[in-house]
């Protein structure tokens, strides 16, 4: 007999920020418990920054609201957004 397990909706949200490489798979990443804002993004990237060192690297990111504006803080990295509403059924 087979038992289906359904999370509640007692604990707490838990976001993933993630770096992913093409060759490396994740190699870095953080986790909040909080709200992720720009600030906390740009917290991030500043991180990611710092294990990048002066590797090249494109930057692929979604439309969320935390993103905006990151491409001025971080002008030496190339920063790629995705068009609005993408996903893997638009294509």
């Amino acid at each position: 007999m087979c038992q289906q397990i359904i999370a509640g909706q007692s604990g707490s949200n838990v976001t993933l920020i993630a770096a992913i490489a093409y060759l490396a798979g994740l190699f870095y990443y953080e986790i909040y418990t909080k709200s992720v804002t720009k600030e906390v993004f740009k917290n991030f990237m500043t991180s990611l920054d710092c294990v990048l060192g002066p590797e090249t690297a494109v930057i692929l990111m979604d439309n969320a609201p935390c993103h905006a504006g990151i491409e001025q803080e971080f002008e030496d990295r190339v920063i790629k957004k995705l068009p609005p509403l993408t996903s893997p059924k638009s294509y």
